[in-house]
Parts: C-alpha cells; sequence; structure tokens
C-alpha cells in the first residue's frame, strides 16, 4: 500500500503540486498522543505518534467504538487540516486513524477520495473471512464479530518497538518499519485452539459497522481497484454513485522484466508469493502439492508468518521447498524461479499485485476464483481460476500444466502487458481534476 501512495505522491510532485502525508506507525515511550512533521523533497510528512488504534493484528479486538471516533485523533486531524489548508483528501487506510475524521473534513467543504485496499471500513478483521474458514455476508448484528474474534487473544505494544520509534523521529520510514515490527511481533492463531473472551457487546460491531458506511457515503469518490470490491461495498449499502473502479498499479511492476522460457523436461516449479496465514489458502496449497511427486513438480514458497504451517509438509514432502522472506529489489530473481505462480486465497483480496507481477513477468497464474482475481486472470489465456478452498480442484488446475508444459509458454507468448503506475496516476489525477 505504501508503494502505491508513494507513486501517487511523485506523481503530484511531477505535476507541481504539494503533497502533504499524514500517517501513522510508530510509538515511542511518551505513550500521549501526537504529531510530528518533516519534509522530504516536496513532500511534507506528518506522523500520527502513539496512535489509541493501532495497526493489524493489535486492532483486531481493540474498543469498535474507537475505530469510529476518538477525541485524540480528531484533534490532531483538525490541527492539520487547520495548518496545510489542502485542496483535496485522499483517504488509503484508516486502522490507525478513526472513521469519523471522513466528516471532520466534509464539514470544511474539501472534497474526500477515498481508495479501498482492504475491508477495514466493514470488519475488524480487514479480511471479512469468517473464523479464518470462509467469507463473511452476514455479521448477524454483530454475532458473528464476536464468535470471530474469540479465537484472537488481546495485545499489547511491546517496549522494544517503543524504543525504536524514540530514536527514529525524522526517518520517513519510521512508521512503516514499525508497523512492520507490529505485524511480526505478534503471531496470529490459524486455528481456533483457544477461546478467549471478547470485551465488547454485539451491537457495538453493529453500531461500527454502520458508522464506517455513513461515513464513506460522505465521501465524494470510492475508488475500488475491482468490480468485486464494488460490489461488496454496495452489499452493505454504500452508495453506488459514489463508486468508481480503477484498477491498479504500482512502480515496482515497471522494474518487472519477462522470465526466461522454461527448460524442457525439467519439474515444473510452481510458486507460492506472500504471507504464511490460513486466509491465503496456504494450507490449500500445501494439500494440493502432497497429490504429485518430485519427479512432476516442486512447489516454491517465499514469504514469512506462521512457519509451523509448513513444518510437517516441509519434512515430509521433498517437492515443498521453502525458500524465506524476500526484498522487493529481489522480486525479478525470485520469479525467475517460477514456472506457474499460485494464489490460493480463501479470503476476498481487492485486487491482487502478485498476480499483476507474475502477468509483467509473462508467468501463468492459477487462483482462486474469489476477489479481484478473476478481474486479470482470463481462464485459458494467462493461467486458470479454481474453486477457493478446493483442494481437488486446484491439484486438477496444476495437472493441467504438468501434463501440458508447452501451455507454460504458449500463455506467455500472449499475455497482454499491464498499464504502467504512471498511467494509473494519471487516472487518479484526473479525479482530483474533476474537483478544481
Amino acid at each position: 500500500m505504501y508503494i502505491y501512495m508513494k507513486d501517487l505522491m511523485k506523481h503530484q510532485n511531477r505535476t507541481g503540486n504539494h503533497t502533504f502525508f499524514f500517517t501513522a506507525g510508530r510509538y515511542d515511550f511518551r505513550k500521549y498522543t501526537y504529531s510530528i512533521s518533516y519534509k522530504r523533497g516536496n513532500i511534507t510528512f506528518i506522523e500520527l505518534v502513539n496512535s489509541p488504534n493501532p495497526s493489524e493484528p493489535h486492532c483486531y479486538r481493540t474498543n469498535p467504538y474507537q475505530h469510529c471516533t476518538d477525541l485524540k485523533i480528531e484533534k490532531v486531524t483538525l490541527e492539520i487540516i487547520d495548518k496545510y489548508k489542502p485542496d483535496i483528501v485522499h483517504i488509503h487506510d484508516l486502522r490507525m486513524h478513526c472513521a469519523r475524521i471522513i466528516e471532520i473534513i466534509r464539514k470544511m467543504n474539501i472534497p474526500i477520495v477515498k481508495t479501498i485496499h482492504n475491508y477495514w471500513d466493514l470488519c475488524p478483521k480487514t479480511d471479512l473471512l469468517y473464523q479464518n474458514n470462509h467469507p463473511c455476508h452476514d455479521i448477524r448484528n454483530g454475532e458473528a464479530c464476536i464468535k470471530c474474534l474469540t479465537m484472537f487473544s488481546d495485545s499489547t505494544i511491546k517496549s522494544g518497538l517503543r524504543l525504536v520509534g524514540s530514536f527514529r523521529n525524522d526517518f520517513i520510514m519510521s512508521s512503516l518499519n514499525s508497523i512492520s515490527s507490529l505485524k511480526n511481533s505478534i503471531s496470529t492463531p490459524d486455528n481456533q485452539s483457544h477461546s478467549y473472551p471478547v470485551k465488547y457487546s454485539s451491537s457495538s460491531y453493529s453500531a461500527r459497522r454502520k458508522f464506517f458506511v455513513e461515513m464513506l457515503n460522505k465521501c465524494d469518490v470510492i475508488h475500488v481497484p475491482s468490480k468485486s470490491t464494488a460490489n461488496r461495498l454496495m452489499e452493505f449499502k454504500v452508495e453506488s454513485s459514489k463508486i468508481k473502479t480503477i484498477p491498479i498499479s504500482i512502480s515496482s511492476l515497471d522494474d518487472i522484466v519477462p522470465k526466461k522460457p522454461k527448460t524442457p523436461g525439467q519439474p515444473i516449479n510452481f510458486g507460492y508469493r506472500g504471507a504464511l496465514h490460513i486466509r491465503k489458502g496456504i494450507q490449500v496449497l500445501l494439500e494440493a502439492a502432497t497429490k504429485f511427486s518430485e519427479q512432476e513438480c516442486q512447489l516454491l514458497i517465499f514469504g514469512n508468518g506462521n512457519l509451523s504451517l509448513l513444518q510437517p509438509y516441509i519434512k515430509k514432502f521433498k517437492n515443498i521447498i521453502y525458500r524465506g522472506s524476500y526484498k522487493q529489489n529481489d522480486v525479478n530473481l525470485v520469479l525467475s524461479q517460477i514456472d506457474v505462480g499460485i494464489i490460493p486465497s480463501i479470503c476476498e483480496e481487492t485486487f491482487g499485485i502478485t498476480g499483476l507481477e507474475c502477468i509483467k513477468a509473462k508467468i501463468p497464474i492459477i487462483a482462486s476464483d474469489i476477489g479481484g482475481f478473476s478481474e486479470w486472470l482470463v481462464p485459458k489465456r494467462n493461467g486458470f481460476l479454481f474453486k477457493p478452498g478446493d483442494v481437488n480442484d486446484l491439484v486438477k488446475c496444476m495437472r493441467t500444466f504438468i501434463e501440458k508444459p508447452e501451455m507454460i509458454q504458449q500463455m506467455a507468448d500472449t499475455m497482454n502487458s499491464w498499464k504502467s503506475s504512471e498511467q494509473h496516476a494519471q487516472e487518479i489525477q484526473d479525479i482530483y481534476r474533476s474537483f478544481m
């Protein structure tokens, strides 16, 4: 998400506009909520420090009413808006802010564009996945939220994170590094082996969703990357007239080069890149890989998260290989090792950047038919879709490539390129212009 926002800000600089980036994520030992600002190039960075609303996964079980409104956050927001007087506010992720800042900005007659990157506006767990099992379409007046959140324990910001935050006040990436550290400092469960009582009532979660939807409907434009995301918002009464569907692109895609053709006669390398989490469907993929021999294929896994999900498979099956995490600068090296990419998510992702990276590298993809994947994956042209969570259906798709390896190059030869980050930034710029 940060790369996406950075791309849009760079585009604004190139077009002669000033950009103010109001972000959050860092904690220090002061503990009270405040903001600091500093400038890098033509971008002014404003950090909300010690937000009462922490990031994922700490946010899951925090006060749902506080997600809606918090006087500390609102006070800092008002001060920033009054000081910098923006012509347009583009909101991305409110997890460390609060939803009422939309109303605050609206009352000041400033146009608001909101981009949907995840489902935080509808779900305190961000993914609309009930108990890490299946998509949630009915919160049953908040009762489903209670049952879902019993899987998670309460957590606090660790002293080590506050220490790091105390010494990095002027570093641009401090907030983002802190968010990353927050995510890595707690292991979220991938099954309901424990049950933790939830402090808040079911009605509070129902009220949370209603409030967020009310705030979304106060935006001028709600930018979504896929039609499936638009449909999800409208399912929960977000006004269709506010929604504008524009598929995204980011600058890291611009640097990806096509992969060299596969060596004939070698086992196929299926590749997974992403978080090791049940909502990403990693367990479905691992089960599917066990149906094949080493001579037929290898499954290469790149990413970090819950390594305990992998360990039983890695020890028992030689064709399942864990390659660890990687940096974005190494994405071409990683992609060069993959013949067919697999995205087995069981949750509804809004779009799927890892799939676009495969497309740019001319690598066919197998993805679950859920969320925004079907809007860039065309079956038999650049890959296959399978039923989410269905191991047998995934095995069938994988077997197609194993039995007909020539399809890999055939698909690569006919894959269309994706739009550049600059082209997408111009599409967003056109939305801004409509208000000026």
